[in-house]
């Protein structure tokens, strides 16, 4: 439950901060382009179904694709996996 409304959360702050896909673009971006980065990123449908897509696609382990890298989320946190498990391995271990 409490991913669910963290996705809610996160999804909503997206749309609050403006239009997601005039930022994807950049602001001298026309309006064809964003039109079309728009349609290519799901923005173009209802709130409610961009929640549901995002959420089915999360639980299949999609995450989606980062802005910043150009990579899946899914592989840049599997990579950091052994590194984050070390970590609170030692953490348990010392706070124990």
């Amino acid at each position: 439950m409490t991913l669910l409304g963290t996705a809610l959360l996160v999804l909503a702050l997206l749309h609050l901060s403006g239009d997601p896909a005039r930022m994807y673009a950049g602001e001298k971006a026309d309006e064809e382009t964003v039109e079309r980065i728009r349609h290519e990123l799901g923005f173009d449908r209802p709130f409610v179904v961009q929640y549901l897509a995002y959420v089915c696609r999360a639980v299949r382990g999609d995450l989606g694709e980062s802005t910043m890298y150009g990579e899946p989320v899914t592989a840049m946190l599997l990579r950091r996996l052994p590194a984050t498990a070390l970590l609170a391995v030692a953490g348990l271990a010392v706070w124990l």
